[in-house]
């Protein structure tokens, strides 16, 4: 994900006042960007004790001592119970399918009087789900030449989102 470094500060300026400032904290980026952005501007500016972004896509990689990616899925962690003082998240949430279950691994590893500060893109910015695309056959697919009906997004599953696109296309 490409982040605007304006925005993105701006961003983190908020989530700072809200959680009451970030120094001397533990913090988990839930969904990290894969280049380590977010995470490494947290540890220049503010100084925390120690954050660690996760993604799925992620590779586990060290930034600084203090400062790491991981590949990690937040339905289902390592870490402690009450280990995290604050989780931020930026445009992330609206990719977890079983949020529910991420929302308890968050409230388990989420310490009493925690923070979680998050930030989600604008689902409704077009019928088809602005963050829609993939390559099928060397050609990109997205939601401005999509194959999809408006809003299956919303209001198909995935196996009927399958059904759909498999009865039309080749699936391999």
């Amino acid at each position: 994900m490409q982040r605007d470094p304006d925005l993105s500060s701006q961003w983190l300026k908020y989530g700072f006042d809200f959680c009451n400032g970030f120094q001397g904290k533990r913090i988990l980026d839930v969904g990290c960007d894969l280049d380590g952005k977010l995470i490494t501007e947290i540890h220049d500016k503010y100084h925390p004790q120690e954050v660690i972004g996760i993604n799925l896509a992620a590779e586990k990689k060290e930034l600084f001592p203090d400062c790491r990616m991981e590949s990690g899925d937040i339905r289902q962690t390592h870490y402690d119970d009450n280990y995290f003082d604050i989780l931020v998240s930026a445009s992330a949430f609206e990719h977890i399918h079983k949020f529910d279950l991420a929302l308890q691994e968050m409230h388990r590893i989420l310490k009493p009087g925690g923070f979680l500060y998050a930030g989600f893109g604008p689902i409704w910015s077009t019928s088809y789900g602005h963050h829609m695309w993939f390559i099928h056959q060397g050609q990109l697919i997205n939601y401005w030449n999509t194959i999809l009906p408006a809003y299956c997004h919303l209001l198909m599953n995935p196996q009927e989102l399958f059904n759909h696109c498999t009865g039309q296309y080749d699936p391999t």
